[in-house]
């Protein structure tokens, strides 16, 4: 006697034969499983009669899992405050406030964003931040029966409908994973350009520090002589007020050394 897939479990199946697997060769629920679990993975592969059924369950979960557009409530996209877990900081930099309460809800989140340097007005410190290309929407990936759970998350207004008698309209993981790609082809852009500018930055800074020793120091270095041991040198030959100065300028040159050049772009939240 073989093994059929009951109608709870259609959607499965059917994906199933799409990638040519013979779903009418089983002859057990726990082989079905092990079958779709090598197929479509995301799960550890069920061992036992009594864990087969929840595995196809959880597959199936897998399988019909779409992408949906939801309505934000206006100021949620702005940057939200860096996490307090250490553990989350890195691959959470940017998000924004209705990311982080769909995410804290267990739900895949995606809004299209870029990247811009901004200065602030009142400490003319760059500031990076990151913006809604689509302003108003974010994409959830969303399972089966997942719907009210996601529209009652704190800044969820409401899901993007062709028309109000229509279901949500969904999108394919192949479309979302495309804006994807784009959207890390265009950070890593930003990254290597804003690199860029500060290492550029970092040396007219380095080299207007160096003229303003040359005028100060006591002629007759050198060429071979570096400028910051010319000034080491000199130190007590110096007045007061123009040591201070020099220790300044030494101070600054070894700064610029040492930090890392993004580190003086602040990550606006």
């Amino acid at each position: 006697m073989t093994y059929s897939f009951p109608p709870s479990l259609y959607p499965l199946r059917n994906y199933l034969r799409e990638k040519g697997i013979s779903v009418d060769a089983f002859d057990t629920e726990l082989e079905a499983a092990k079958a779709a679990q090598r197929v479509i993975g995301g799960i550890r592969a069920p061992a036992t009669d009594s864990e087969a059924r929840q595995a196809l369950i959880e597959l199936q979960g897998i399988v019909s899992a779409k992408w949906y557009a939801v309505r934000a409530m206006p100021g949620t996209q702005r940057m939200a405050a860096a996490t307090p877990r250490p553990i989350e900081r890195q691959h959470r930099i940017g998000e924004s406030v209705i990311e982080r309460n769909i995410r804290n809800e267990g739900f895949d989140v995606y809004m299209p964003a870029f990247w811009k340097d901004i200065k602030h007005q009142r400490t003319n410190k760059i500031m990076a931040k990151r913006f809604p290309l689509l302003v108003g929407y974010v994409f959830v990936n969303i399972r089966e029966r997942d719907f009210e759970r996601v529209r009652r998350t704190e800044g969820v207004m409401c899901f993007l409908r062709p028309s109000p008698d229509m279901p949500p309209a969904s999108f394919k993981d192949e479309v979302i994973g495309a804006l994807m790609l784009a959207d890390m082809e265009a950070k890593r852009g930003y990254d290597t350009e804003r690199e860029e500018r500060e290492k550029l930055a970092k040396q007219h800074r380095r080299n207007a520090l160096n003229r303003q020793l040359g005028l100060i120091l006591p002629k007759g270095r050198r060429k071979k002589v570096s400028m910051r041991y010319a000034a080491e040198q000199a130190m007590n030959e110096l007045s007061p007020a123009t040591r201070e100065r020099v220790l300044l300028i030494l101070k600054e040159l070894e700064e610029i050394e040492t930090v890392d050049p993004l580190a003086k772009l602040a990550i606006a939240s």
